[in-house]
């Protein structure tokens, strides 16, 4: 990234777990975190990921609706196939319909719960929230 003079904002939200590059674990043994010359941090503030996240906003709502629907029609097809209904579904009959899932996701879906959320403008030291 820094010799294509690339840059980008990381957003995340204010989970424990997500430290900032600031902040040193007491007992911390592990390699020295990266320098992020090209990545900006931002850290949503608390209590507002709901808000401001736009995969909570809706789309992962739809994504589960999309998903059940091809479920219940997997098994209503699987059932006149067989005359039973599957126990379960394996791991990759569960990936084939979250991945049909994620197709009905459109593009216009994603922009207007972008546009849903309140991120507007990233600047460097900013947190890119509008008030």
């Amino acid at each position: 990234m820094p010799i294509a003079w690339q840059h980008i904002a990381l957003v995340t939200d204010n989970c424990p777990t997500h430290l900032q590059p600031t902040s040193v674990l007491i007992d911390y043994k592990g390699p020295p975190p990266p320098i992020l010359s090209h990545v900006t941090l931002v850290y949503l503030p608390p209590n507002t990921t709901s808000f401001l996240q736009p995969l909570d906003a809706g789309i992962i709502a739809f994504l589960k609706a999309a998903y059940q629907r091809r479920y219940a029609q997997f098994m209503v097809e699987y059932f006149n196939s067989y005359g039973k209904a599957p126990l379960k579904i394996d791991i990759l009959q569960a990936i084939y319909l979250i991945a049909d899932s994620w197709d009905a996701v459109t593009e216009d879906m994603i922009v207007y719960y972008w546009k849903k959320a309140v991120i507007t403008v990233f600047s460097k030291g900013s947190a890119g929230l509008s008030t």
